[in-house]
């Protein structure tokens, strides 16, 4: 068996070793790998605790044997790598398994979820939205609306700012969307557990499936295969309805009143000929301004729209239909989970080769959520219909870091807005949390 001459890299700085070469078995893996990062960290220091490494060779994280790790970089790329050439090996704390911190049970399916620094707000099929602590305090349940809530996400201080809607300390916005067509705009004041209706966003004529927000401009997808444009900042009936105090609407509110409150669209774009089932804003990391939206559907294409112009700009196409959409502004990328249960990671950016840029297979049913870590840019989340949730990272295509078991039936929805949880919900009634510690701590 060859050996190689292996210099180990580092960009955790406290975790360096000598910049010398070390000679191993190319029959050695991860296992033979932190046994000697260990080792050389413990003869400088003499109270070292030892600490679990991964290791990237050609930016892939060893898996298997470097023998084999090299045999499937040789099948990728052709690249012949000798046993007489040094090899850079790249090492990282390992991520550290996420925790099961908390089980929460609905009264019906969980479809979607969000999360910010203290709340989680969830949707369920019987019209129910529950609003809960993050430690897994139950605030309060909201008939909001008649049908399945499909999508939910809370409204950013810059967003109501640009929007000029007022709010205190203690008031959260959120908006959801609904089979019933209808998308509302709330708010939350969680000292007083009161809840208005400030606005109804109508023009749907199916089941709303996906909402995103970008400053004060949202977009909606629908079963209707259109995608619509709104404004949270309709100067007209927002005038008014600082005048006269129109927007404290409560969630019981009449039919009469409702239409007081109603927004439409800014303008509506068509080009699905199937449901739309998920959009994503394509923002710039440094900016945040708007480059594109992207939307998937069920007629099995990405498609990415000039909101500007109100056009679609180019197509992707799939095999099968696609369920759920992600974009990452530290890397840039889509991922897509599909019928297929595939997940593929799209450059929309490349001009060259394959926009298809990775396909990660795992799942043993239809993948319905999908959501990217906000902080580290390599790690991401799936929720499949096998009743797992997946967490996975892009330098390994060959199986997820982590299973995280605890569903009984089909996952519809995965978040990880908040860096510190992991949420998943599923047609079994509950919502779990998981806690994911820093790799640093």
């Amino acid at each position: 068996m060859s050996s190689f001459r292996i210099k180990f890299v580092t960009k955790q700085e406290k975790y360096a070793i000598p910049s010398l070469p070390y000679e191993l078995s190319s029959s050695a893996g991860g296992k033979e790998l932190n046994a000697l990062i260990n080792a050389v960290l413990s003869e400088s220091n003499a109270e070292w605790n030892p600490l679990e490494f991964d290791f990237l060779i050609f930016d892939q994280l060893l898996k298997d044997t470097i023998e084999e790790h090299l045999n499937d970089v040789f099948a990728k790329t052709g690249e012949v790598i000798s046993s007489e050439n040094e090899l850079i090996v790249e090492y990282i704390v390992k991520e550290p398994t996420p925790e099961a911190f908390n089980s929460l049970l609905n009264d019906d399916w969980v479809s979607c979820i969000h999360t910010n620094d203290t709340l989680i707000i969830n949707g369920c099929y019987d019209g129910l939205i529950n609003i809960w602590l993050t430690n897994g305090q139950h605030l309060i349940s909201i008939p909001a609306h008649g049908s399945p809530v499909k999508d939910v996400c809370f409204v950013l201080e810059q967003s109501l700012s640009e929007a000029g809607i007022a709010f205190e300390d203690d008031d959260y916005m959120f908006m959801s969307a609904s089979h019933d067509e209808n998308i509302i705009l709330w708010k939350f004041n969680v000292n007083s557990k009161e809840v208005d209706c400030l606005n109804v966003f109508r023009g749907h004529e199916r089941s709303v499936d996906c909402i995103a927000l970008n400053n004060d401009i949202l977009a909606s997808g629908s079963f209707d295969n259109r995608i619509k444009i709104w404004s949270l900042s309709n100067k007209e009936k927002n005038s008014e309805s600082r005048d006269n105090s129109k927007t404290k609407k409560k969630a019981d509110s009449t039919e009469e009143e409702m239409e007081n409150i109603t927004r439409t669209p800014l303008f509506t774009m068509g080009g699905h000929s199937e449901a739309v089932t998920d959009i994503a804003w394509l923002t710039d990391s440094n900016s945040n301004d708007v480059v594109d939206l992207a939307s998937c559907s069920m007629d099995n294409t990405i498609r990415l729209w000039d909101i500007e112009v109100g056009k679609e700009k180019s197509t992707l196409s799939g095999s099968k239909a696609f369920l759920a959409m992600d974009f990452s502004v530290l890397n840039r990328c889509l991922i897509t989970g599909s019928c297929d249960r595939h997940i593929r990671l799209w450059d929309p950016r490349s001009n060259e080769g394959s926009l298809v840029k990775s396909v990660f297979t795992n799942h043993q049913g239809w993948v319905s959520s999908i959501c990217w870590s906000k902080t580290k840019e390599h790690l991401f989340i799936s929720g499949g219909y096998d009743n797992y949730v997946k967490q996975w990272d892009t330098r390994c295509q060959k199986a997820p870091l982590y299973d995280l078991i605890g569903h009984n039936d089909k996952v519809l929805a995965v978040d990880w807005s908040n860096p510190r949880y992991i949420i998943s919900g599923a047609s079994d009634n509950h919502m779990r949390i998981f806690q994911v510690k820093d790799n640093n701590e």
